[in-house]
């Protein structure tokens, strides 16, 4: 036979009287920007299988973008321009940008829901 002895002891997280407030808000910053950084390896390492699942993606969106863009009918220059940012896209700079954009927004996000949990609290 067993027994078991409560002490009744807790821990003791200070005399603090805000305590609990920042570090939560900083946690809830952490967990989003690890749930970003891991989404956006993800976002990185799917976008690379689908450009090399289908090789004609990358070229394919980007006819897209320069007739929709020539929709618009911008001034000549500013046309060129873009057409050339466009065509200097590579697969590799098209998975970042999805994996920094996917950081990004998990941080945002974390941040603004970190703002809202501390207003429950």
């Amino acid at each position: 036979m067993y027994t078991t002895i409560s002490t009744g002891a807790t821990k003791n997280p200070g005399p603090s009287r805000h305590r609990g407030k920042l570090p939560g808000y900083l946690r809830q910053l952490g967990g989003g920007a690890l749930i970003g950084l891991i989404g956006g390896v993800l976002v990185f390492l799917g976008s690379m299988a689908l450009m090399m699942a289908l090789p004609d993606y990358l070229e394919d969106v980007k006819t897209v973008q320069i007739v929709s863009l020539e929709q618009f009918n911008p001034p000549e220059d500013v046309l060129e321009k873009q057409i050339t940012k466009i065509e200097a896209t590579t697969p590799i700079s098209s998975s970042m940008q999805g994996m920094v954009g996917t950081f990004f927004t998990s941080l945002i996000v974390g941040a603004i829901v970190a703002i809202f949990k501390r207003k429950k609290e």
